[in-house]
């Protein structure tokens, strides 16, 4: 096996469904994802996709980094989809058979590299390295056998809603109290017709579900005090991209729910593998008196539940709410790595110092309620 830099993703010769079993189905790892988030947020590194070639030349692992240089802590290799866009479950795609000698290599080339002009790097920081995945500490043990010192921070966690097979036995599972609300909520909304909730099949539509996705996203956070992510030109460019490609994949979910005849809340989740997963949404405050949020969530799980998946997924944040649908934590971290070099580790212990001293400032300061 030998590993390869590739600068485009167009360098990589494999197709769309091998790329997918190098993945795990997984929708962040999908090329419709990573090349959608490539397009708007690459504008300020350099691709660093890393390609491992068996030795008849096929692709059988792929570590999707992106270089950049920040001033206090020197050439930085991250996840592509990381920051503003909140990819979840990231990995380096490859294969089970194929998993170890292509880690292992990989490490051996980064640190191999870590001091040469061109591969250079001082920091490789992963934003959110989920508990599930056993691969990202055989990464990080061998490359922390090469000598590359690691630091692990708490993130938040993700939440996941491992489904039955009936709708009723999913409602079986909760309290005596929360059954008979979700059965209330079921009776005077959508059984009246009230409330009806769609998925956007026709392309034709999608434009028209992605503009009440973004109005309700907005009203909703600017009605909390915040700016919403579509004020972000970035954000906004790179869903609109990866809604398209991923309708035409077939894995794109968008939930419109109506009440009364008026769009009360846009719902953005991915389906694949069997897993549905909850990406973004929004409701429109002057209707929450009604909990549009929860009438839409029963929706979706339920629609879930019959399209025969086994999980329902909430991905990061530690809300409240997600806990009330029976939903479990999967903690995540923040890794940083620090090369080998005397400077890199000069910068990491920089940023270290600094990083303590933010969590120890922040117990001190008062809390607005």
């Amino acid at each position: 096996m030998r590993i390869q830099r590739v600068e485009h993703f167009d360098a990589i010769s494999i197709s769309s469904k091998e790329w997918d079993r190098l993945s795990y189905s997984r929708p962040f790892l999908s090329r419709e994802w990573l090349e959608s988030w490539w397009r708007p947020y690459g504008k300020d590194g350099d691709l660093f996709l890393l390609v491992g070639y068996d030795h008849e030349g096929t692709v059988v692992g792929i570590a999707p980094f992106w270089k950049q240089r920040r001033l206090l802590e020197g050439t930085t290799l991250s996840l592509l989809g990381n920051g503003e866009a909140c990819s979840d479950y990231m990995r380096l795609l490859t294969t089970p058979e194929c998993e170890p000698e292509f880690l292992t290599l990989l490490a051996d080339w980064l640190v191999e590299k870590a001091s040469s002009v061109q591969e250079g790097w001082d920091v490789m920081d992963i934003d959110a390295v989920s508990s599930l995945d056993p691969s990202w500490k055989f990464f990080f043990h061998a490359l922390n056998r090469r000598g590359c010192k690691q630091q692990w921070f708490p993130a938040a966690n993700c939440w996941r809603l491992n489904l039955p097979s009936s709708w009723d036995e999913y409602l079986a599972s909760m309290s005596k109290n929360r059954r008979k609300q979700l059965r209330h909520i079921d009776r005077d909304w959508y059984a009246t017709g009230r409330a009806v909730q769609k998925v956007i099949d026709d392309p034709s539509e999608l434009q028209q579900g992605l503009d009440h996705l973004c109005r309700l996203h907005q009203l909703r956070r600017q009605s909390l005090g915040e700016p919403g992510c579509f004020t972000s030109p970035a954000f906004s460019q790179f869903l609109s991209q990866v809604a398209l490609r991923l309708h035409s994949h077939g894995s794109l979910r968008l939930y419109l729910l109506e009440i009364d005849g008026q769009v009360a809340a846009a719902e953005f989740a991915l389906k694949m593998d069997r897993v549905t997963y909850l990406y973004q949404g929004g409701f429109d405050p002057a209707l929450a008196k009604f909990s549009p949020g929860q009438i839409s969530t029963l929706g979706m799980i339920r629609h879930a539940i019959e399209q025969g998946c086994k999980a329902f997924d909430f991905l990061r944040g530690d809300e409240d709410y997600k806990a009330r649908w029976r939903a479990e934590p999967v903690p995540n971290h923040r890794v940083r790595i620090a090369a080998t070099s005397i400077a890199a580790r000069f910068r990491d212990r920089f940023f270290t110092t600094g990083f303590q001293f933010k969590s120890w400032l922040k117990g001190y300061l008062p809390t607005n309620h």
